[in-house]
Protein backbone atom coordinates (compact mmCIF):
# COMPACT_ATOMS: atom_id res chain seq x y z
CA UNK A 1 0.00 0.00 0.00
CA UNK A 2 3.10 2.19 0.73
CA UNK A 3 4.09 2.06 -2.84
CA UNK A 4 1.24 3.99 -4.08
CA UNK A 5 0.48 6.68 -1.69
CA UNK A 6 3.65 8.79 -3.08
CA UNK A 7 2.03 10.37 -6.50
CA UNK A 8 5.80 10.46 -7.62
CA UNK A 9 6.37 6.62 -7.99
CA UNK A 10 4.71 4.95 -10.84
CA UNK A 11 3.45 1.46 -9.59
CA UNK A 12 2.59 -0.59 -12.59
CA UNK A 13 0.75 -4.39 -12.78
CA UNK A 14 4.14 -5.67 -13.81
CA UNK A 15 5.90 -4.13 -10.74
CA UNK A 16 3.57 -6.11 -8.83
CA UNK A 17 3.90 -9.55 -10.70
CA UNK A 18 8.06 -9.01 -10.36
CA UNK A 19 7.94 -8.18 -6.98
CA UNK A 20 5.12 -10.76 -5.75
CA UNK A 21 7.71 -13.44 -7.97
CA UNK A 22 10.69 -12.02 -6.51
CA UNK A 23 9.66 -12.15 -2.72
CA UNK A 24 7.06 -15.27 -2.50
CA UNK A 25 7.97 -17.33 -5.21
CA UNK A 26 4.48 -16.93 -6.71
CA UNK A 27 3.42 -16.42 -9.65
CA UNK A 28 0.74 -13.83 -9.99
CA UNK A 29 -2.31 -14.20 -12.99
CA UNK A 30 -3.14 -10.31 -15.02
CA UNK A 31 -6.43 -10.65 -13.03
CA UNK A 32 -5.05 -10.86 -9.69
CA UNK A 33 -2.63 -8.37 -9.99
CA UNK A 34 -5.22 -5.66 -11.30
CA UNK A 35 -7.67 -6.86 -8.92
CA UNK A 36 -5.24 -6.51 -5.97
CA UNK A 37 -4.27 -2.72 -7.16
CA UNK A 38 -7.86 -1.99 -7.39
CA UNK A 39 -8.39 -3.11 -3.62
CA UNK A 40 -5.72 -0.93 -2.61
CA UNK A 41 -6.25 2.55 -4.27
CA UNK A 42 -9.91 2.06 -2.82
CA UNK A 43 -9.08 1.59 0.41
CA UNK A 44 -6.52 4.28 0.13
CA UNK A 45 -8.94 6.79 -1.71
CA UNK A 46 -12.05 5.43 -1.49
CA UNK A 47 -14.49 4.03 -4.32
CA UNK A 48 -15.10 5.90 -7.31
CA UNK A 49 -18.64 6.39 -6.64
CA UNK A 50 -18.24 7.66 -3.09
CA UNK A 51 -15.62 10.17 -5.05
CA UNK A 52 -18.55 11.33 -7.28
CA UNK A 53 -20.87 11.50 -4.45
CA UNK A 54 -18.60 13.99 -2.85
CA UNK A 55 -18.17 15.95 -6.34
CA UNK A 56 -21.01 18.67 -5.11
CA UNK A 57 -19.72 19.08 -2.40
CA UNK A 58 -16.11 19.73 -3.68
CA UNK A 59 -17.49 21.81 -6.01
CA UNK A 60 -19.39 24.11 -3.39
CA UNK A 61 -16.01 24.49 -1.23
CA UNK A 62 -14.20 25.36 -3.91
CA UNK A 63 -16.35 27.96 -5.04
CA UNK A 64 -16.19 29.35 -1.91
CA UNK A 65 -12.48 29.17 -1.11
CA UNK A 66 -12.10 30.91 -4.71
CA UNK A 67 -14.32 33.49 -5.35
CA UNK A 68 -15.35 33.87 -8.90
CA UNK A 69 -15.10 30.21 -9.39
CA UNK A 70 -17.82 28.50 -11.69
CA UNK A 71 -18.70 24.52 -11.82
CA UNK A 72 -21.31 23.10 -13.57
CA UNK A 73 -22.18 19.43 -13.35
CA UNK A 74 -24.76 18.05 -15.27
CA UNK A 75 -26.04 14.05 -14.56
CA UNK A 76 -28.53 12.23 -16.59
CA UNK A 77 -32.19 11.07 -16.36
CA UNK A 78 -31.54 8.67 -14.06
CA UNK A 79 -29.25 11.12 -11.67
CA UNK A 80 -26.21 10.15 -12.70
CA UNK A 81 -23.25 12.26 -13.32
CA UNK A 82 -22.31 13.23 -16.87
CA UNK A 83 -20.54 15.90 -17.27
CA UNK A 84 -18.37 18.79 -15.41
CA UNK A 85 -16.96 21.91 -15.89
CA UNK A 86 -14.67 23.90 -13.77
CA UNK A 87 -12.75 27.28 -14.44
CA UNK A 88 -11.26 29.00 -11.04
CA UNK A 89 -11.83 32.28 -10.38
CA UNK A 90 -8.23 33.65 -10.95
CA UNK A 91 -8.15 31.76 -14.15
CA UNK A 92 -11.04 33.38 -15.64
CA UNK A 93 -10.01 37.27 -13.91
CA UNK A 94 -6.36 36.49 -15.33
CA UNK A 95 -7.58 35.42 -18.89
CA UNK A 96 -9.69 38.45 -18.82
CA UNK A 97 -7.11 41.22 -17.81
CA UNK A 98 -3.97 39.85 -19.39
CA UNK A 99 -4.27 37.10 -21.30
CA UNK A 100 -3.85 36.54 -25.38
CA UNK A 101 -7.36 35.89 -26.47
CA UNK A 102 -6.32 32.50 -28.25
CA UNK A 103 -7.88 29.52 -26.67
CA UNK A 104 -6.41 26.14 -27.16
CA UNK A 105 -8.73 23.24 -26.09
CA UNK A 106 -7.38 19.22 -26.42
CA UNK A 107 -8.37 16.24 -24.51
CA UNK A 108 -6.75 13.04 -22.89
CA UNK A 109 -8.68 9.61 -21.89
CA UNK A 110 -9.24 8.92 -18.48
CA UNK A 111 -8.20 5.80 -17.98
CA UNK A 112 -10.41 4.87 -14.78
CA UNK A 113 -13.48 2.59 -13.97
CA UNK A 114 -16.09 4.93 -16.25
CA UNK A 115 -13.51 6.10 -18.45
CA UNK A 116 -14.39 9.50 -19.98
CA UNK A 117 -12.59 12.57 -21.72
CA UNK A 118 -10.50 15.59 -19.14
CA UNK A 119 -11.20 18.37 -21.64
CA UNK A 120 -8.88 21.53 -20.45
CA UNK A 121 -9.15 24.79 -22.42
CA UNK A 122 -5.40 26.43 -21.50
CA UNK A 123 -3.73 29.77 -23.09
CA UNK A 124 -0.58 31.73 -23.32
CA UNK A 125 0.39 34.64 -20.94
CA UNK A 126 2.39 37.85 -21.99
CA UNK A 127 5.89 35.35 -20.90
CA UNK A 128 4.74 32.72 -23.58
CA UNK A 129 3.65 30.42 -20.42
CA UNK A 130 0.73 28.04 -20.48
CA UNK A 131 -2.26 29.23 -18.53
CA UNK A 132 -5.34 26.85 -17.57
CA UNK A 133 -8.71 28.57 -18.11
CA UNK A 134 -11.50 25.42 -17.66
CA UNK A 135 -11.35 22.15 -17.29
CA UNK A 136 -14.32 19.59 -17.89
CA UNK A 137 -14.81 15.93 -17.41
CA UNK A 138 -17.37 14.24 -20.08
CA UNK A 139 -18.14 11.07 -21.47
CA UNK A 140 -16.46 10.78 -24.59
CA UNK A 141 -15.46 13.51 -27.56
CA UNK A 142 -18.78 13.34 -29.13
CA UNK A 143 -20.53 16.93 -30.48
CA UNK A 144 -23.03 16.56 -27.60
CA UNK A 145 -19.96 16.67 -24.79
CA UNK A 146 -18.04 19.44 -26.99
CA UNK A 147 -20.90 21.35 -27.60
CA UNK A 148 -22.14 21.45 -23.81
CA UNK A 149 -18.00 22.23 -22.83
CA UNK A 150 -18.12 25.30 -25.04
CA UNK A 151 -21.56 26.37 -24.11
CA UNK A 152 -20.29 26.63 -20.19
CA UNK A 153 -17.03 28.37 -21.29
CA UNK A 154 -18.57 30.78 -22.97
CA UNK A 155 -21.00 31.32 -20.16
CA UNK A 156 -17.61 32.29 -17.77
CA UNK A 157 -15.96 34.08 -20.31
CA UNK A 158 -18.60 36.03 -22.14
CA UNK A 159 -17.88 38.17 -25.30
CA UNK A 160 -14.36 38.43 -26.58
CA UNK A 161 -13.39 39.98 -29.31
CA UNK A 162 -11.52 38.70 -31.71
CA UNK A 163 -11.18 35.52 -29.59
CA UNK A 164 -9.92 32.09 -31.77
CA UNK A 165 -9.92 28.50 -30.86
CA UNK A 166 -7.67 26.08 -31.93
CA UNK A 167 -8.52 22.05 -31.32
CA UNK A 168 -7.47 18.83 -32.76
CA UNK A 169 -11.25 17.83 -33.05
CA UNK A 170 -12.06 16.30 -36.30
CA UNK A 171 -8.94 15.34 -36.88
CA UNK A 172 -9.54 12.00 -36.37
Amino acid sequence: MHKFQDPRIIYRLSDIFNEVRREYGVVMSYQKAWKAKECTLEDLMGSTEESYAKLVRFCYNMGRINSGSVFFIKKDDENRFKYLFMALGQCVRGFRNAVRPLILVDDTTLKAKYGGKLIIATCQDANIQIYHLAFGIVDGENDLAMRWFFMKLREVIGDVENLAFVTDRGSQ
